[in-house]
């Protein structure tokens, strides 16, 4: 303390702490005292005093026989704590030993056969040294036998039914692959949309459901087409096929078409007259016709067929009338109840209520004139996209076969989709907005219509379908965003490794893959042409191949990253990004 001499009082150790900091106050003897202080740091710098130690004392691997030379065996990895340390992995000599190599920096060991050795074990000794001192590791390398070509589907294609609605976790498959020697396998499914419906067992390969699945819901699913990735160690790849049909239940009623809210008939309609007719969809069916309908209350003027859903005037009105102790005008209002039923069990009706009302007559025909077309309910079609204001239709009103301008005309429903404009004789029905086929295959819309004039007239209705026209406006999209895939350097040439898998919103349409380095690399690299990658995918097929031997330790190798891309007829590319790991 007297003469200011700093000495270490303790032995330093860089590995415990690499800095000291503290201060040196300096203070007289005077009265008041005065002082004064310093700081200092002490950095210790690093001296070579320990081992380095291996991570694991022993190494336990196996690689297949007759793996060609420079197949890679391990990687031993030893720490120092002498930051400053440089590390050298060697081989003790012995005869197993000669059939091995080290790579004195990073510790990669490779098989270096000098004699053709089946069904035995190696035992290595690694040392590691900083230059003073050294550890040992032991590594066991044990052959086992190679199968006899790659594995295989047991099925060419796995194709199971399942009811819709059926409860989650329903078993609907099992994707095998026959290995010889029994290998283990992982199976998988790249697809989002497969992992979030269908759970796949990574050690069996079973397939169940996740959730119910259901046909006629907001989103639809009637089949799902996949593929089960089954991987394993020593190159082993299969890709299988599985097509999952989803059975339909009759779990939805009959929809009625638009109808008009009030029919009118004139009074002196003969028997026969057709006053309105009754259309049905089944969701369940969309494409078979609903063909049982019935009347559900009683009438004494109305009969409808079963089959066609005609309702037609059974008796005239003046009959009818005659017989009837009351007043005309109290009979000219008929309220029907009418219903649809499906043509599977368990059946399901649906009721519809309407009215009729006869008008003295006799009465002019008024009627709308659209375009030319003349059915009742029409077709029309416009191709998405198209912007908000397209003509859709046009019509013109007629009175006993004139254009008149004297009529009142409003949409029946439709309103959100479609809007009316009236300009004189002429009616025309633009779009309110572009349509989207990815979103919506048709619109529906109707018109109703009657004269203004002081003659009254029947009133008329008019249902439309708009089929909205498909139009390459999407790209491809694959059913992941990244393929994250374990392969081992050892996967022979030909070998398959991944099924890349890409739909076309816009349709089912053939698809050209190309596969490419992330990091922008020549063009077409990896394809079907040929290329230096190590990869190869089928231009048509997606089919992702070993197509040159695999090494680490190779420029080959890299990168590692690469880019899928899916394109279109018209041009348009989806991508998604493919991520190797050399194993």
């Amino acid at each position: 303390p007297t003469s200011g001499q700093l000495r270490l009082s303790l032995r330093l150790d860089y590995e415990t702490k690499r800095q000291h900091q503290f201060w040196i106050v300096a203070a007289d003897r005077g009265s008041p005292s005065q002082s004064a202080r310093v700081p200092v740091t002490i950095r210790v710098a690093d001296y070579n005093d320990c081992s380095p130690k291996f991570r694991l004392q022993t190494y336990n691997v196996s690689i297949a026989e007759q793996s060609r030379p420079g197949t890679f065996v391990a990687k031993v990895t030893a720490v120092d704590p002498d930051e400053s340390s440089e590390l050298t992995y060697s081989l003790e000599s012995s005869f197993d030993a000669y059939q091995f190599r080290i790579d004195p920096e990073y510790g990669t060991i490779r098989y270096q056969p000098i004699q053709t050795s089946l069904g035995r074990t190696f035992r290595l000794a690694v040392l590691v040294t900083d230059s003073v001192h050294s550890d040992r590791a032991i590594v066991l390398v044990n052959l086992l036998p190679r199968p006899a070509g790659p594995p295989r589907c047991a099925e060419p294609l796995f194709h199971a039914k399942v009811l819709e609605n059926s409860l989650p976790g329903s078993f609907l498959d099992q994707a095998q692959v026959r290995t010889i020697g029994g290998a283990e396998l992982v199976y998988q499914s790249f697809s989002d949309k497969i992992n979030r419906l269908l759970d796949i067992d990574r050690r069996t390969g079973r397939i169940s459901t996740r959730v119910s699945l259901d046909r006629e819901g907001p989103d639809p699913i009637r089949t799902l087409d996949f593929a089960v990735l089954a991987s394993g160690s020593g190159g082993l790849h299969a890709t299988c096929s599985v097509v999952i049909s989803v059975l339909n239940e009759n779990d939805n009623p009959p929809v009625f078409d638009p109808q008009p809210t009030e029919i009118v008939l004139a009074e002196d309609a003969p028997v026969g007259t057709v006053a309105f007719r009754l259309r049905a969809t089944d969701l369940d069916d969309p494409n078979r016709p609903i063909d049982n309908y019935r009347l559900l209350n009683e009438s004494p003027l109305f009969a409808v067929n079963t089959t066609s859903g005609l309702v037609t005037l059974k008796r005239s009105f003046a009959s009818y009338t005659a017989s009837m102790a009351v007043d005309r005008a109290d009979l000219r209002l008929h309220q029907l109840t009418v219903s649809a039923r499906d043509w599977e069990p368990p059946y399901h009706q649906t009721r519809l209520d309407l009215a009729v009302r006869f008008a003295p007559g006799p009465l002019p025909e008024f009627r709308l004139v659209c375009s030319g077309m003349a059915s009742a309910s029409d077709d029309l079609r416009l191709s998405e996209n198209s912007p908000a204001g397209t003509r859709l239709v046009s019509c013109r009103a007629q009175i006993n076969g004139s254009f008149t301008s004297a009529y009142q005309a409003s949409l029946a429903f439709g309103e959100s989709d479609v809007r009316l404009l009236i300009a004189g004789d002429n009616l025309t029905v633009v779009s309110s907005r572009p349509y989207d086929r990815e979103r919506e295959s048709a619109i529906r819309f109707a018109l109703s219509a009657r004269s203004a004039g002081t003659r009254p007239t029947l009133p008329t209705f008019r249902a439309f379908r708009l089929d909205i026209l498909n139009q390459p406006d999407m790209p491809p999209a694959f059913e992941t965003a990244e393929y994250n895939l374990e392969v081992s350097e050892a996967a022979p040439v030909g070998s398959t490794l991944l099924q890349a898998r890409a739909v076309d919103p816009d349709g089912d349409f053939p698809l050209t893959y190309q596969l490419l380095p992330a990091s922008g690399g020549g063009g077409g690299g990896g394809n079907d042409s040929g290329s230096a990658s190590p990869l190869r995918i089928g231009q048509q097929s997606g089919l992702v191949t070993v197509a040159a031997p695999l090494d680490r330790d190779s420029p080959l190798a890299t990168p590692r990253a690469y880019r899928l891309l899916a394109t279109d007829s018209s041009g348009m590319t989806g991508e998604a990004r493919l991520v190797i790991s050399l194993v």
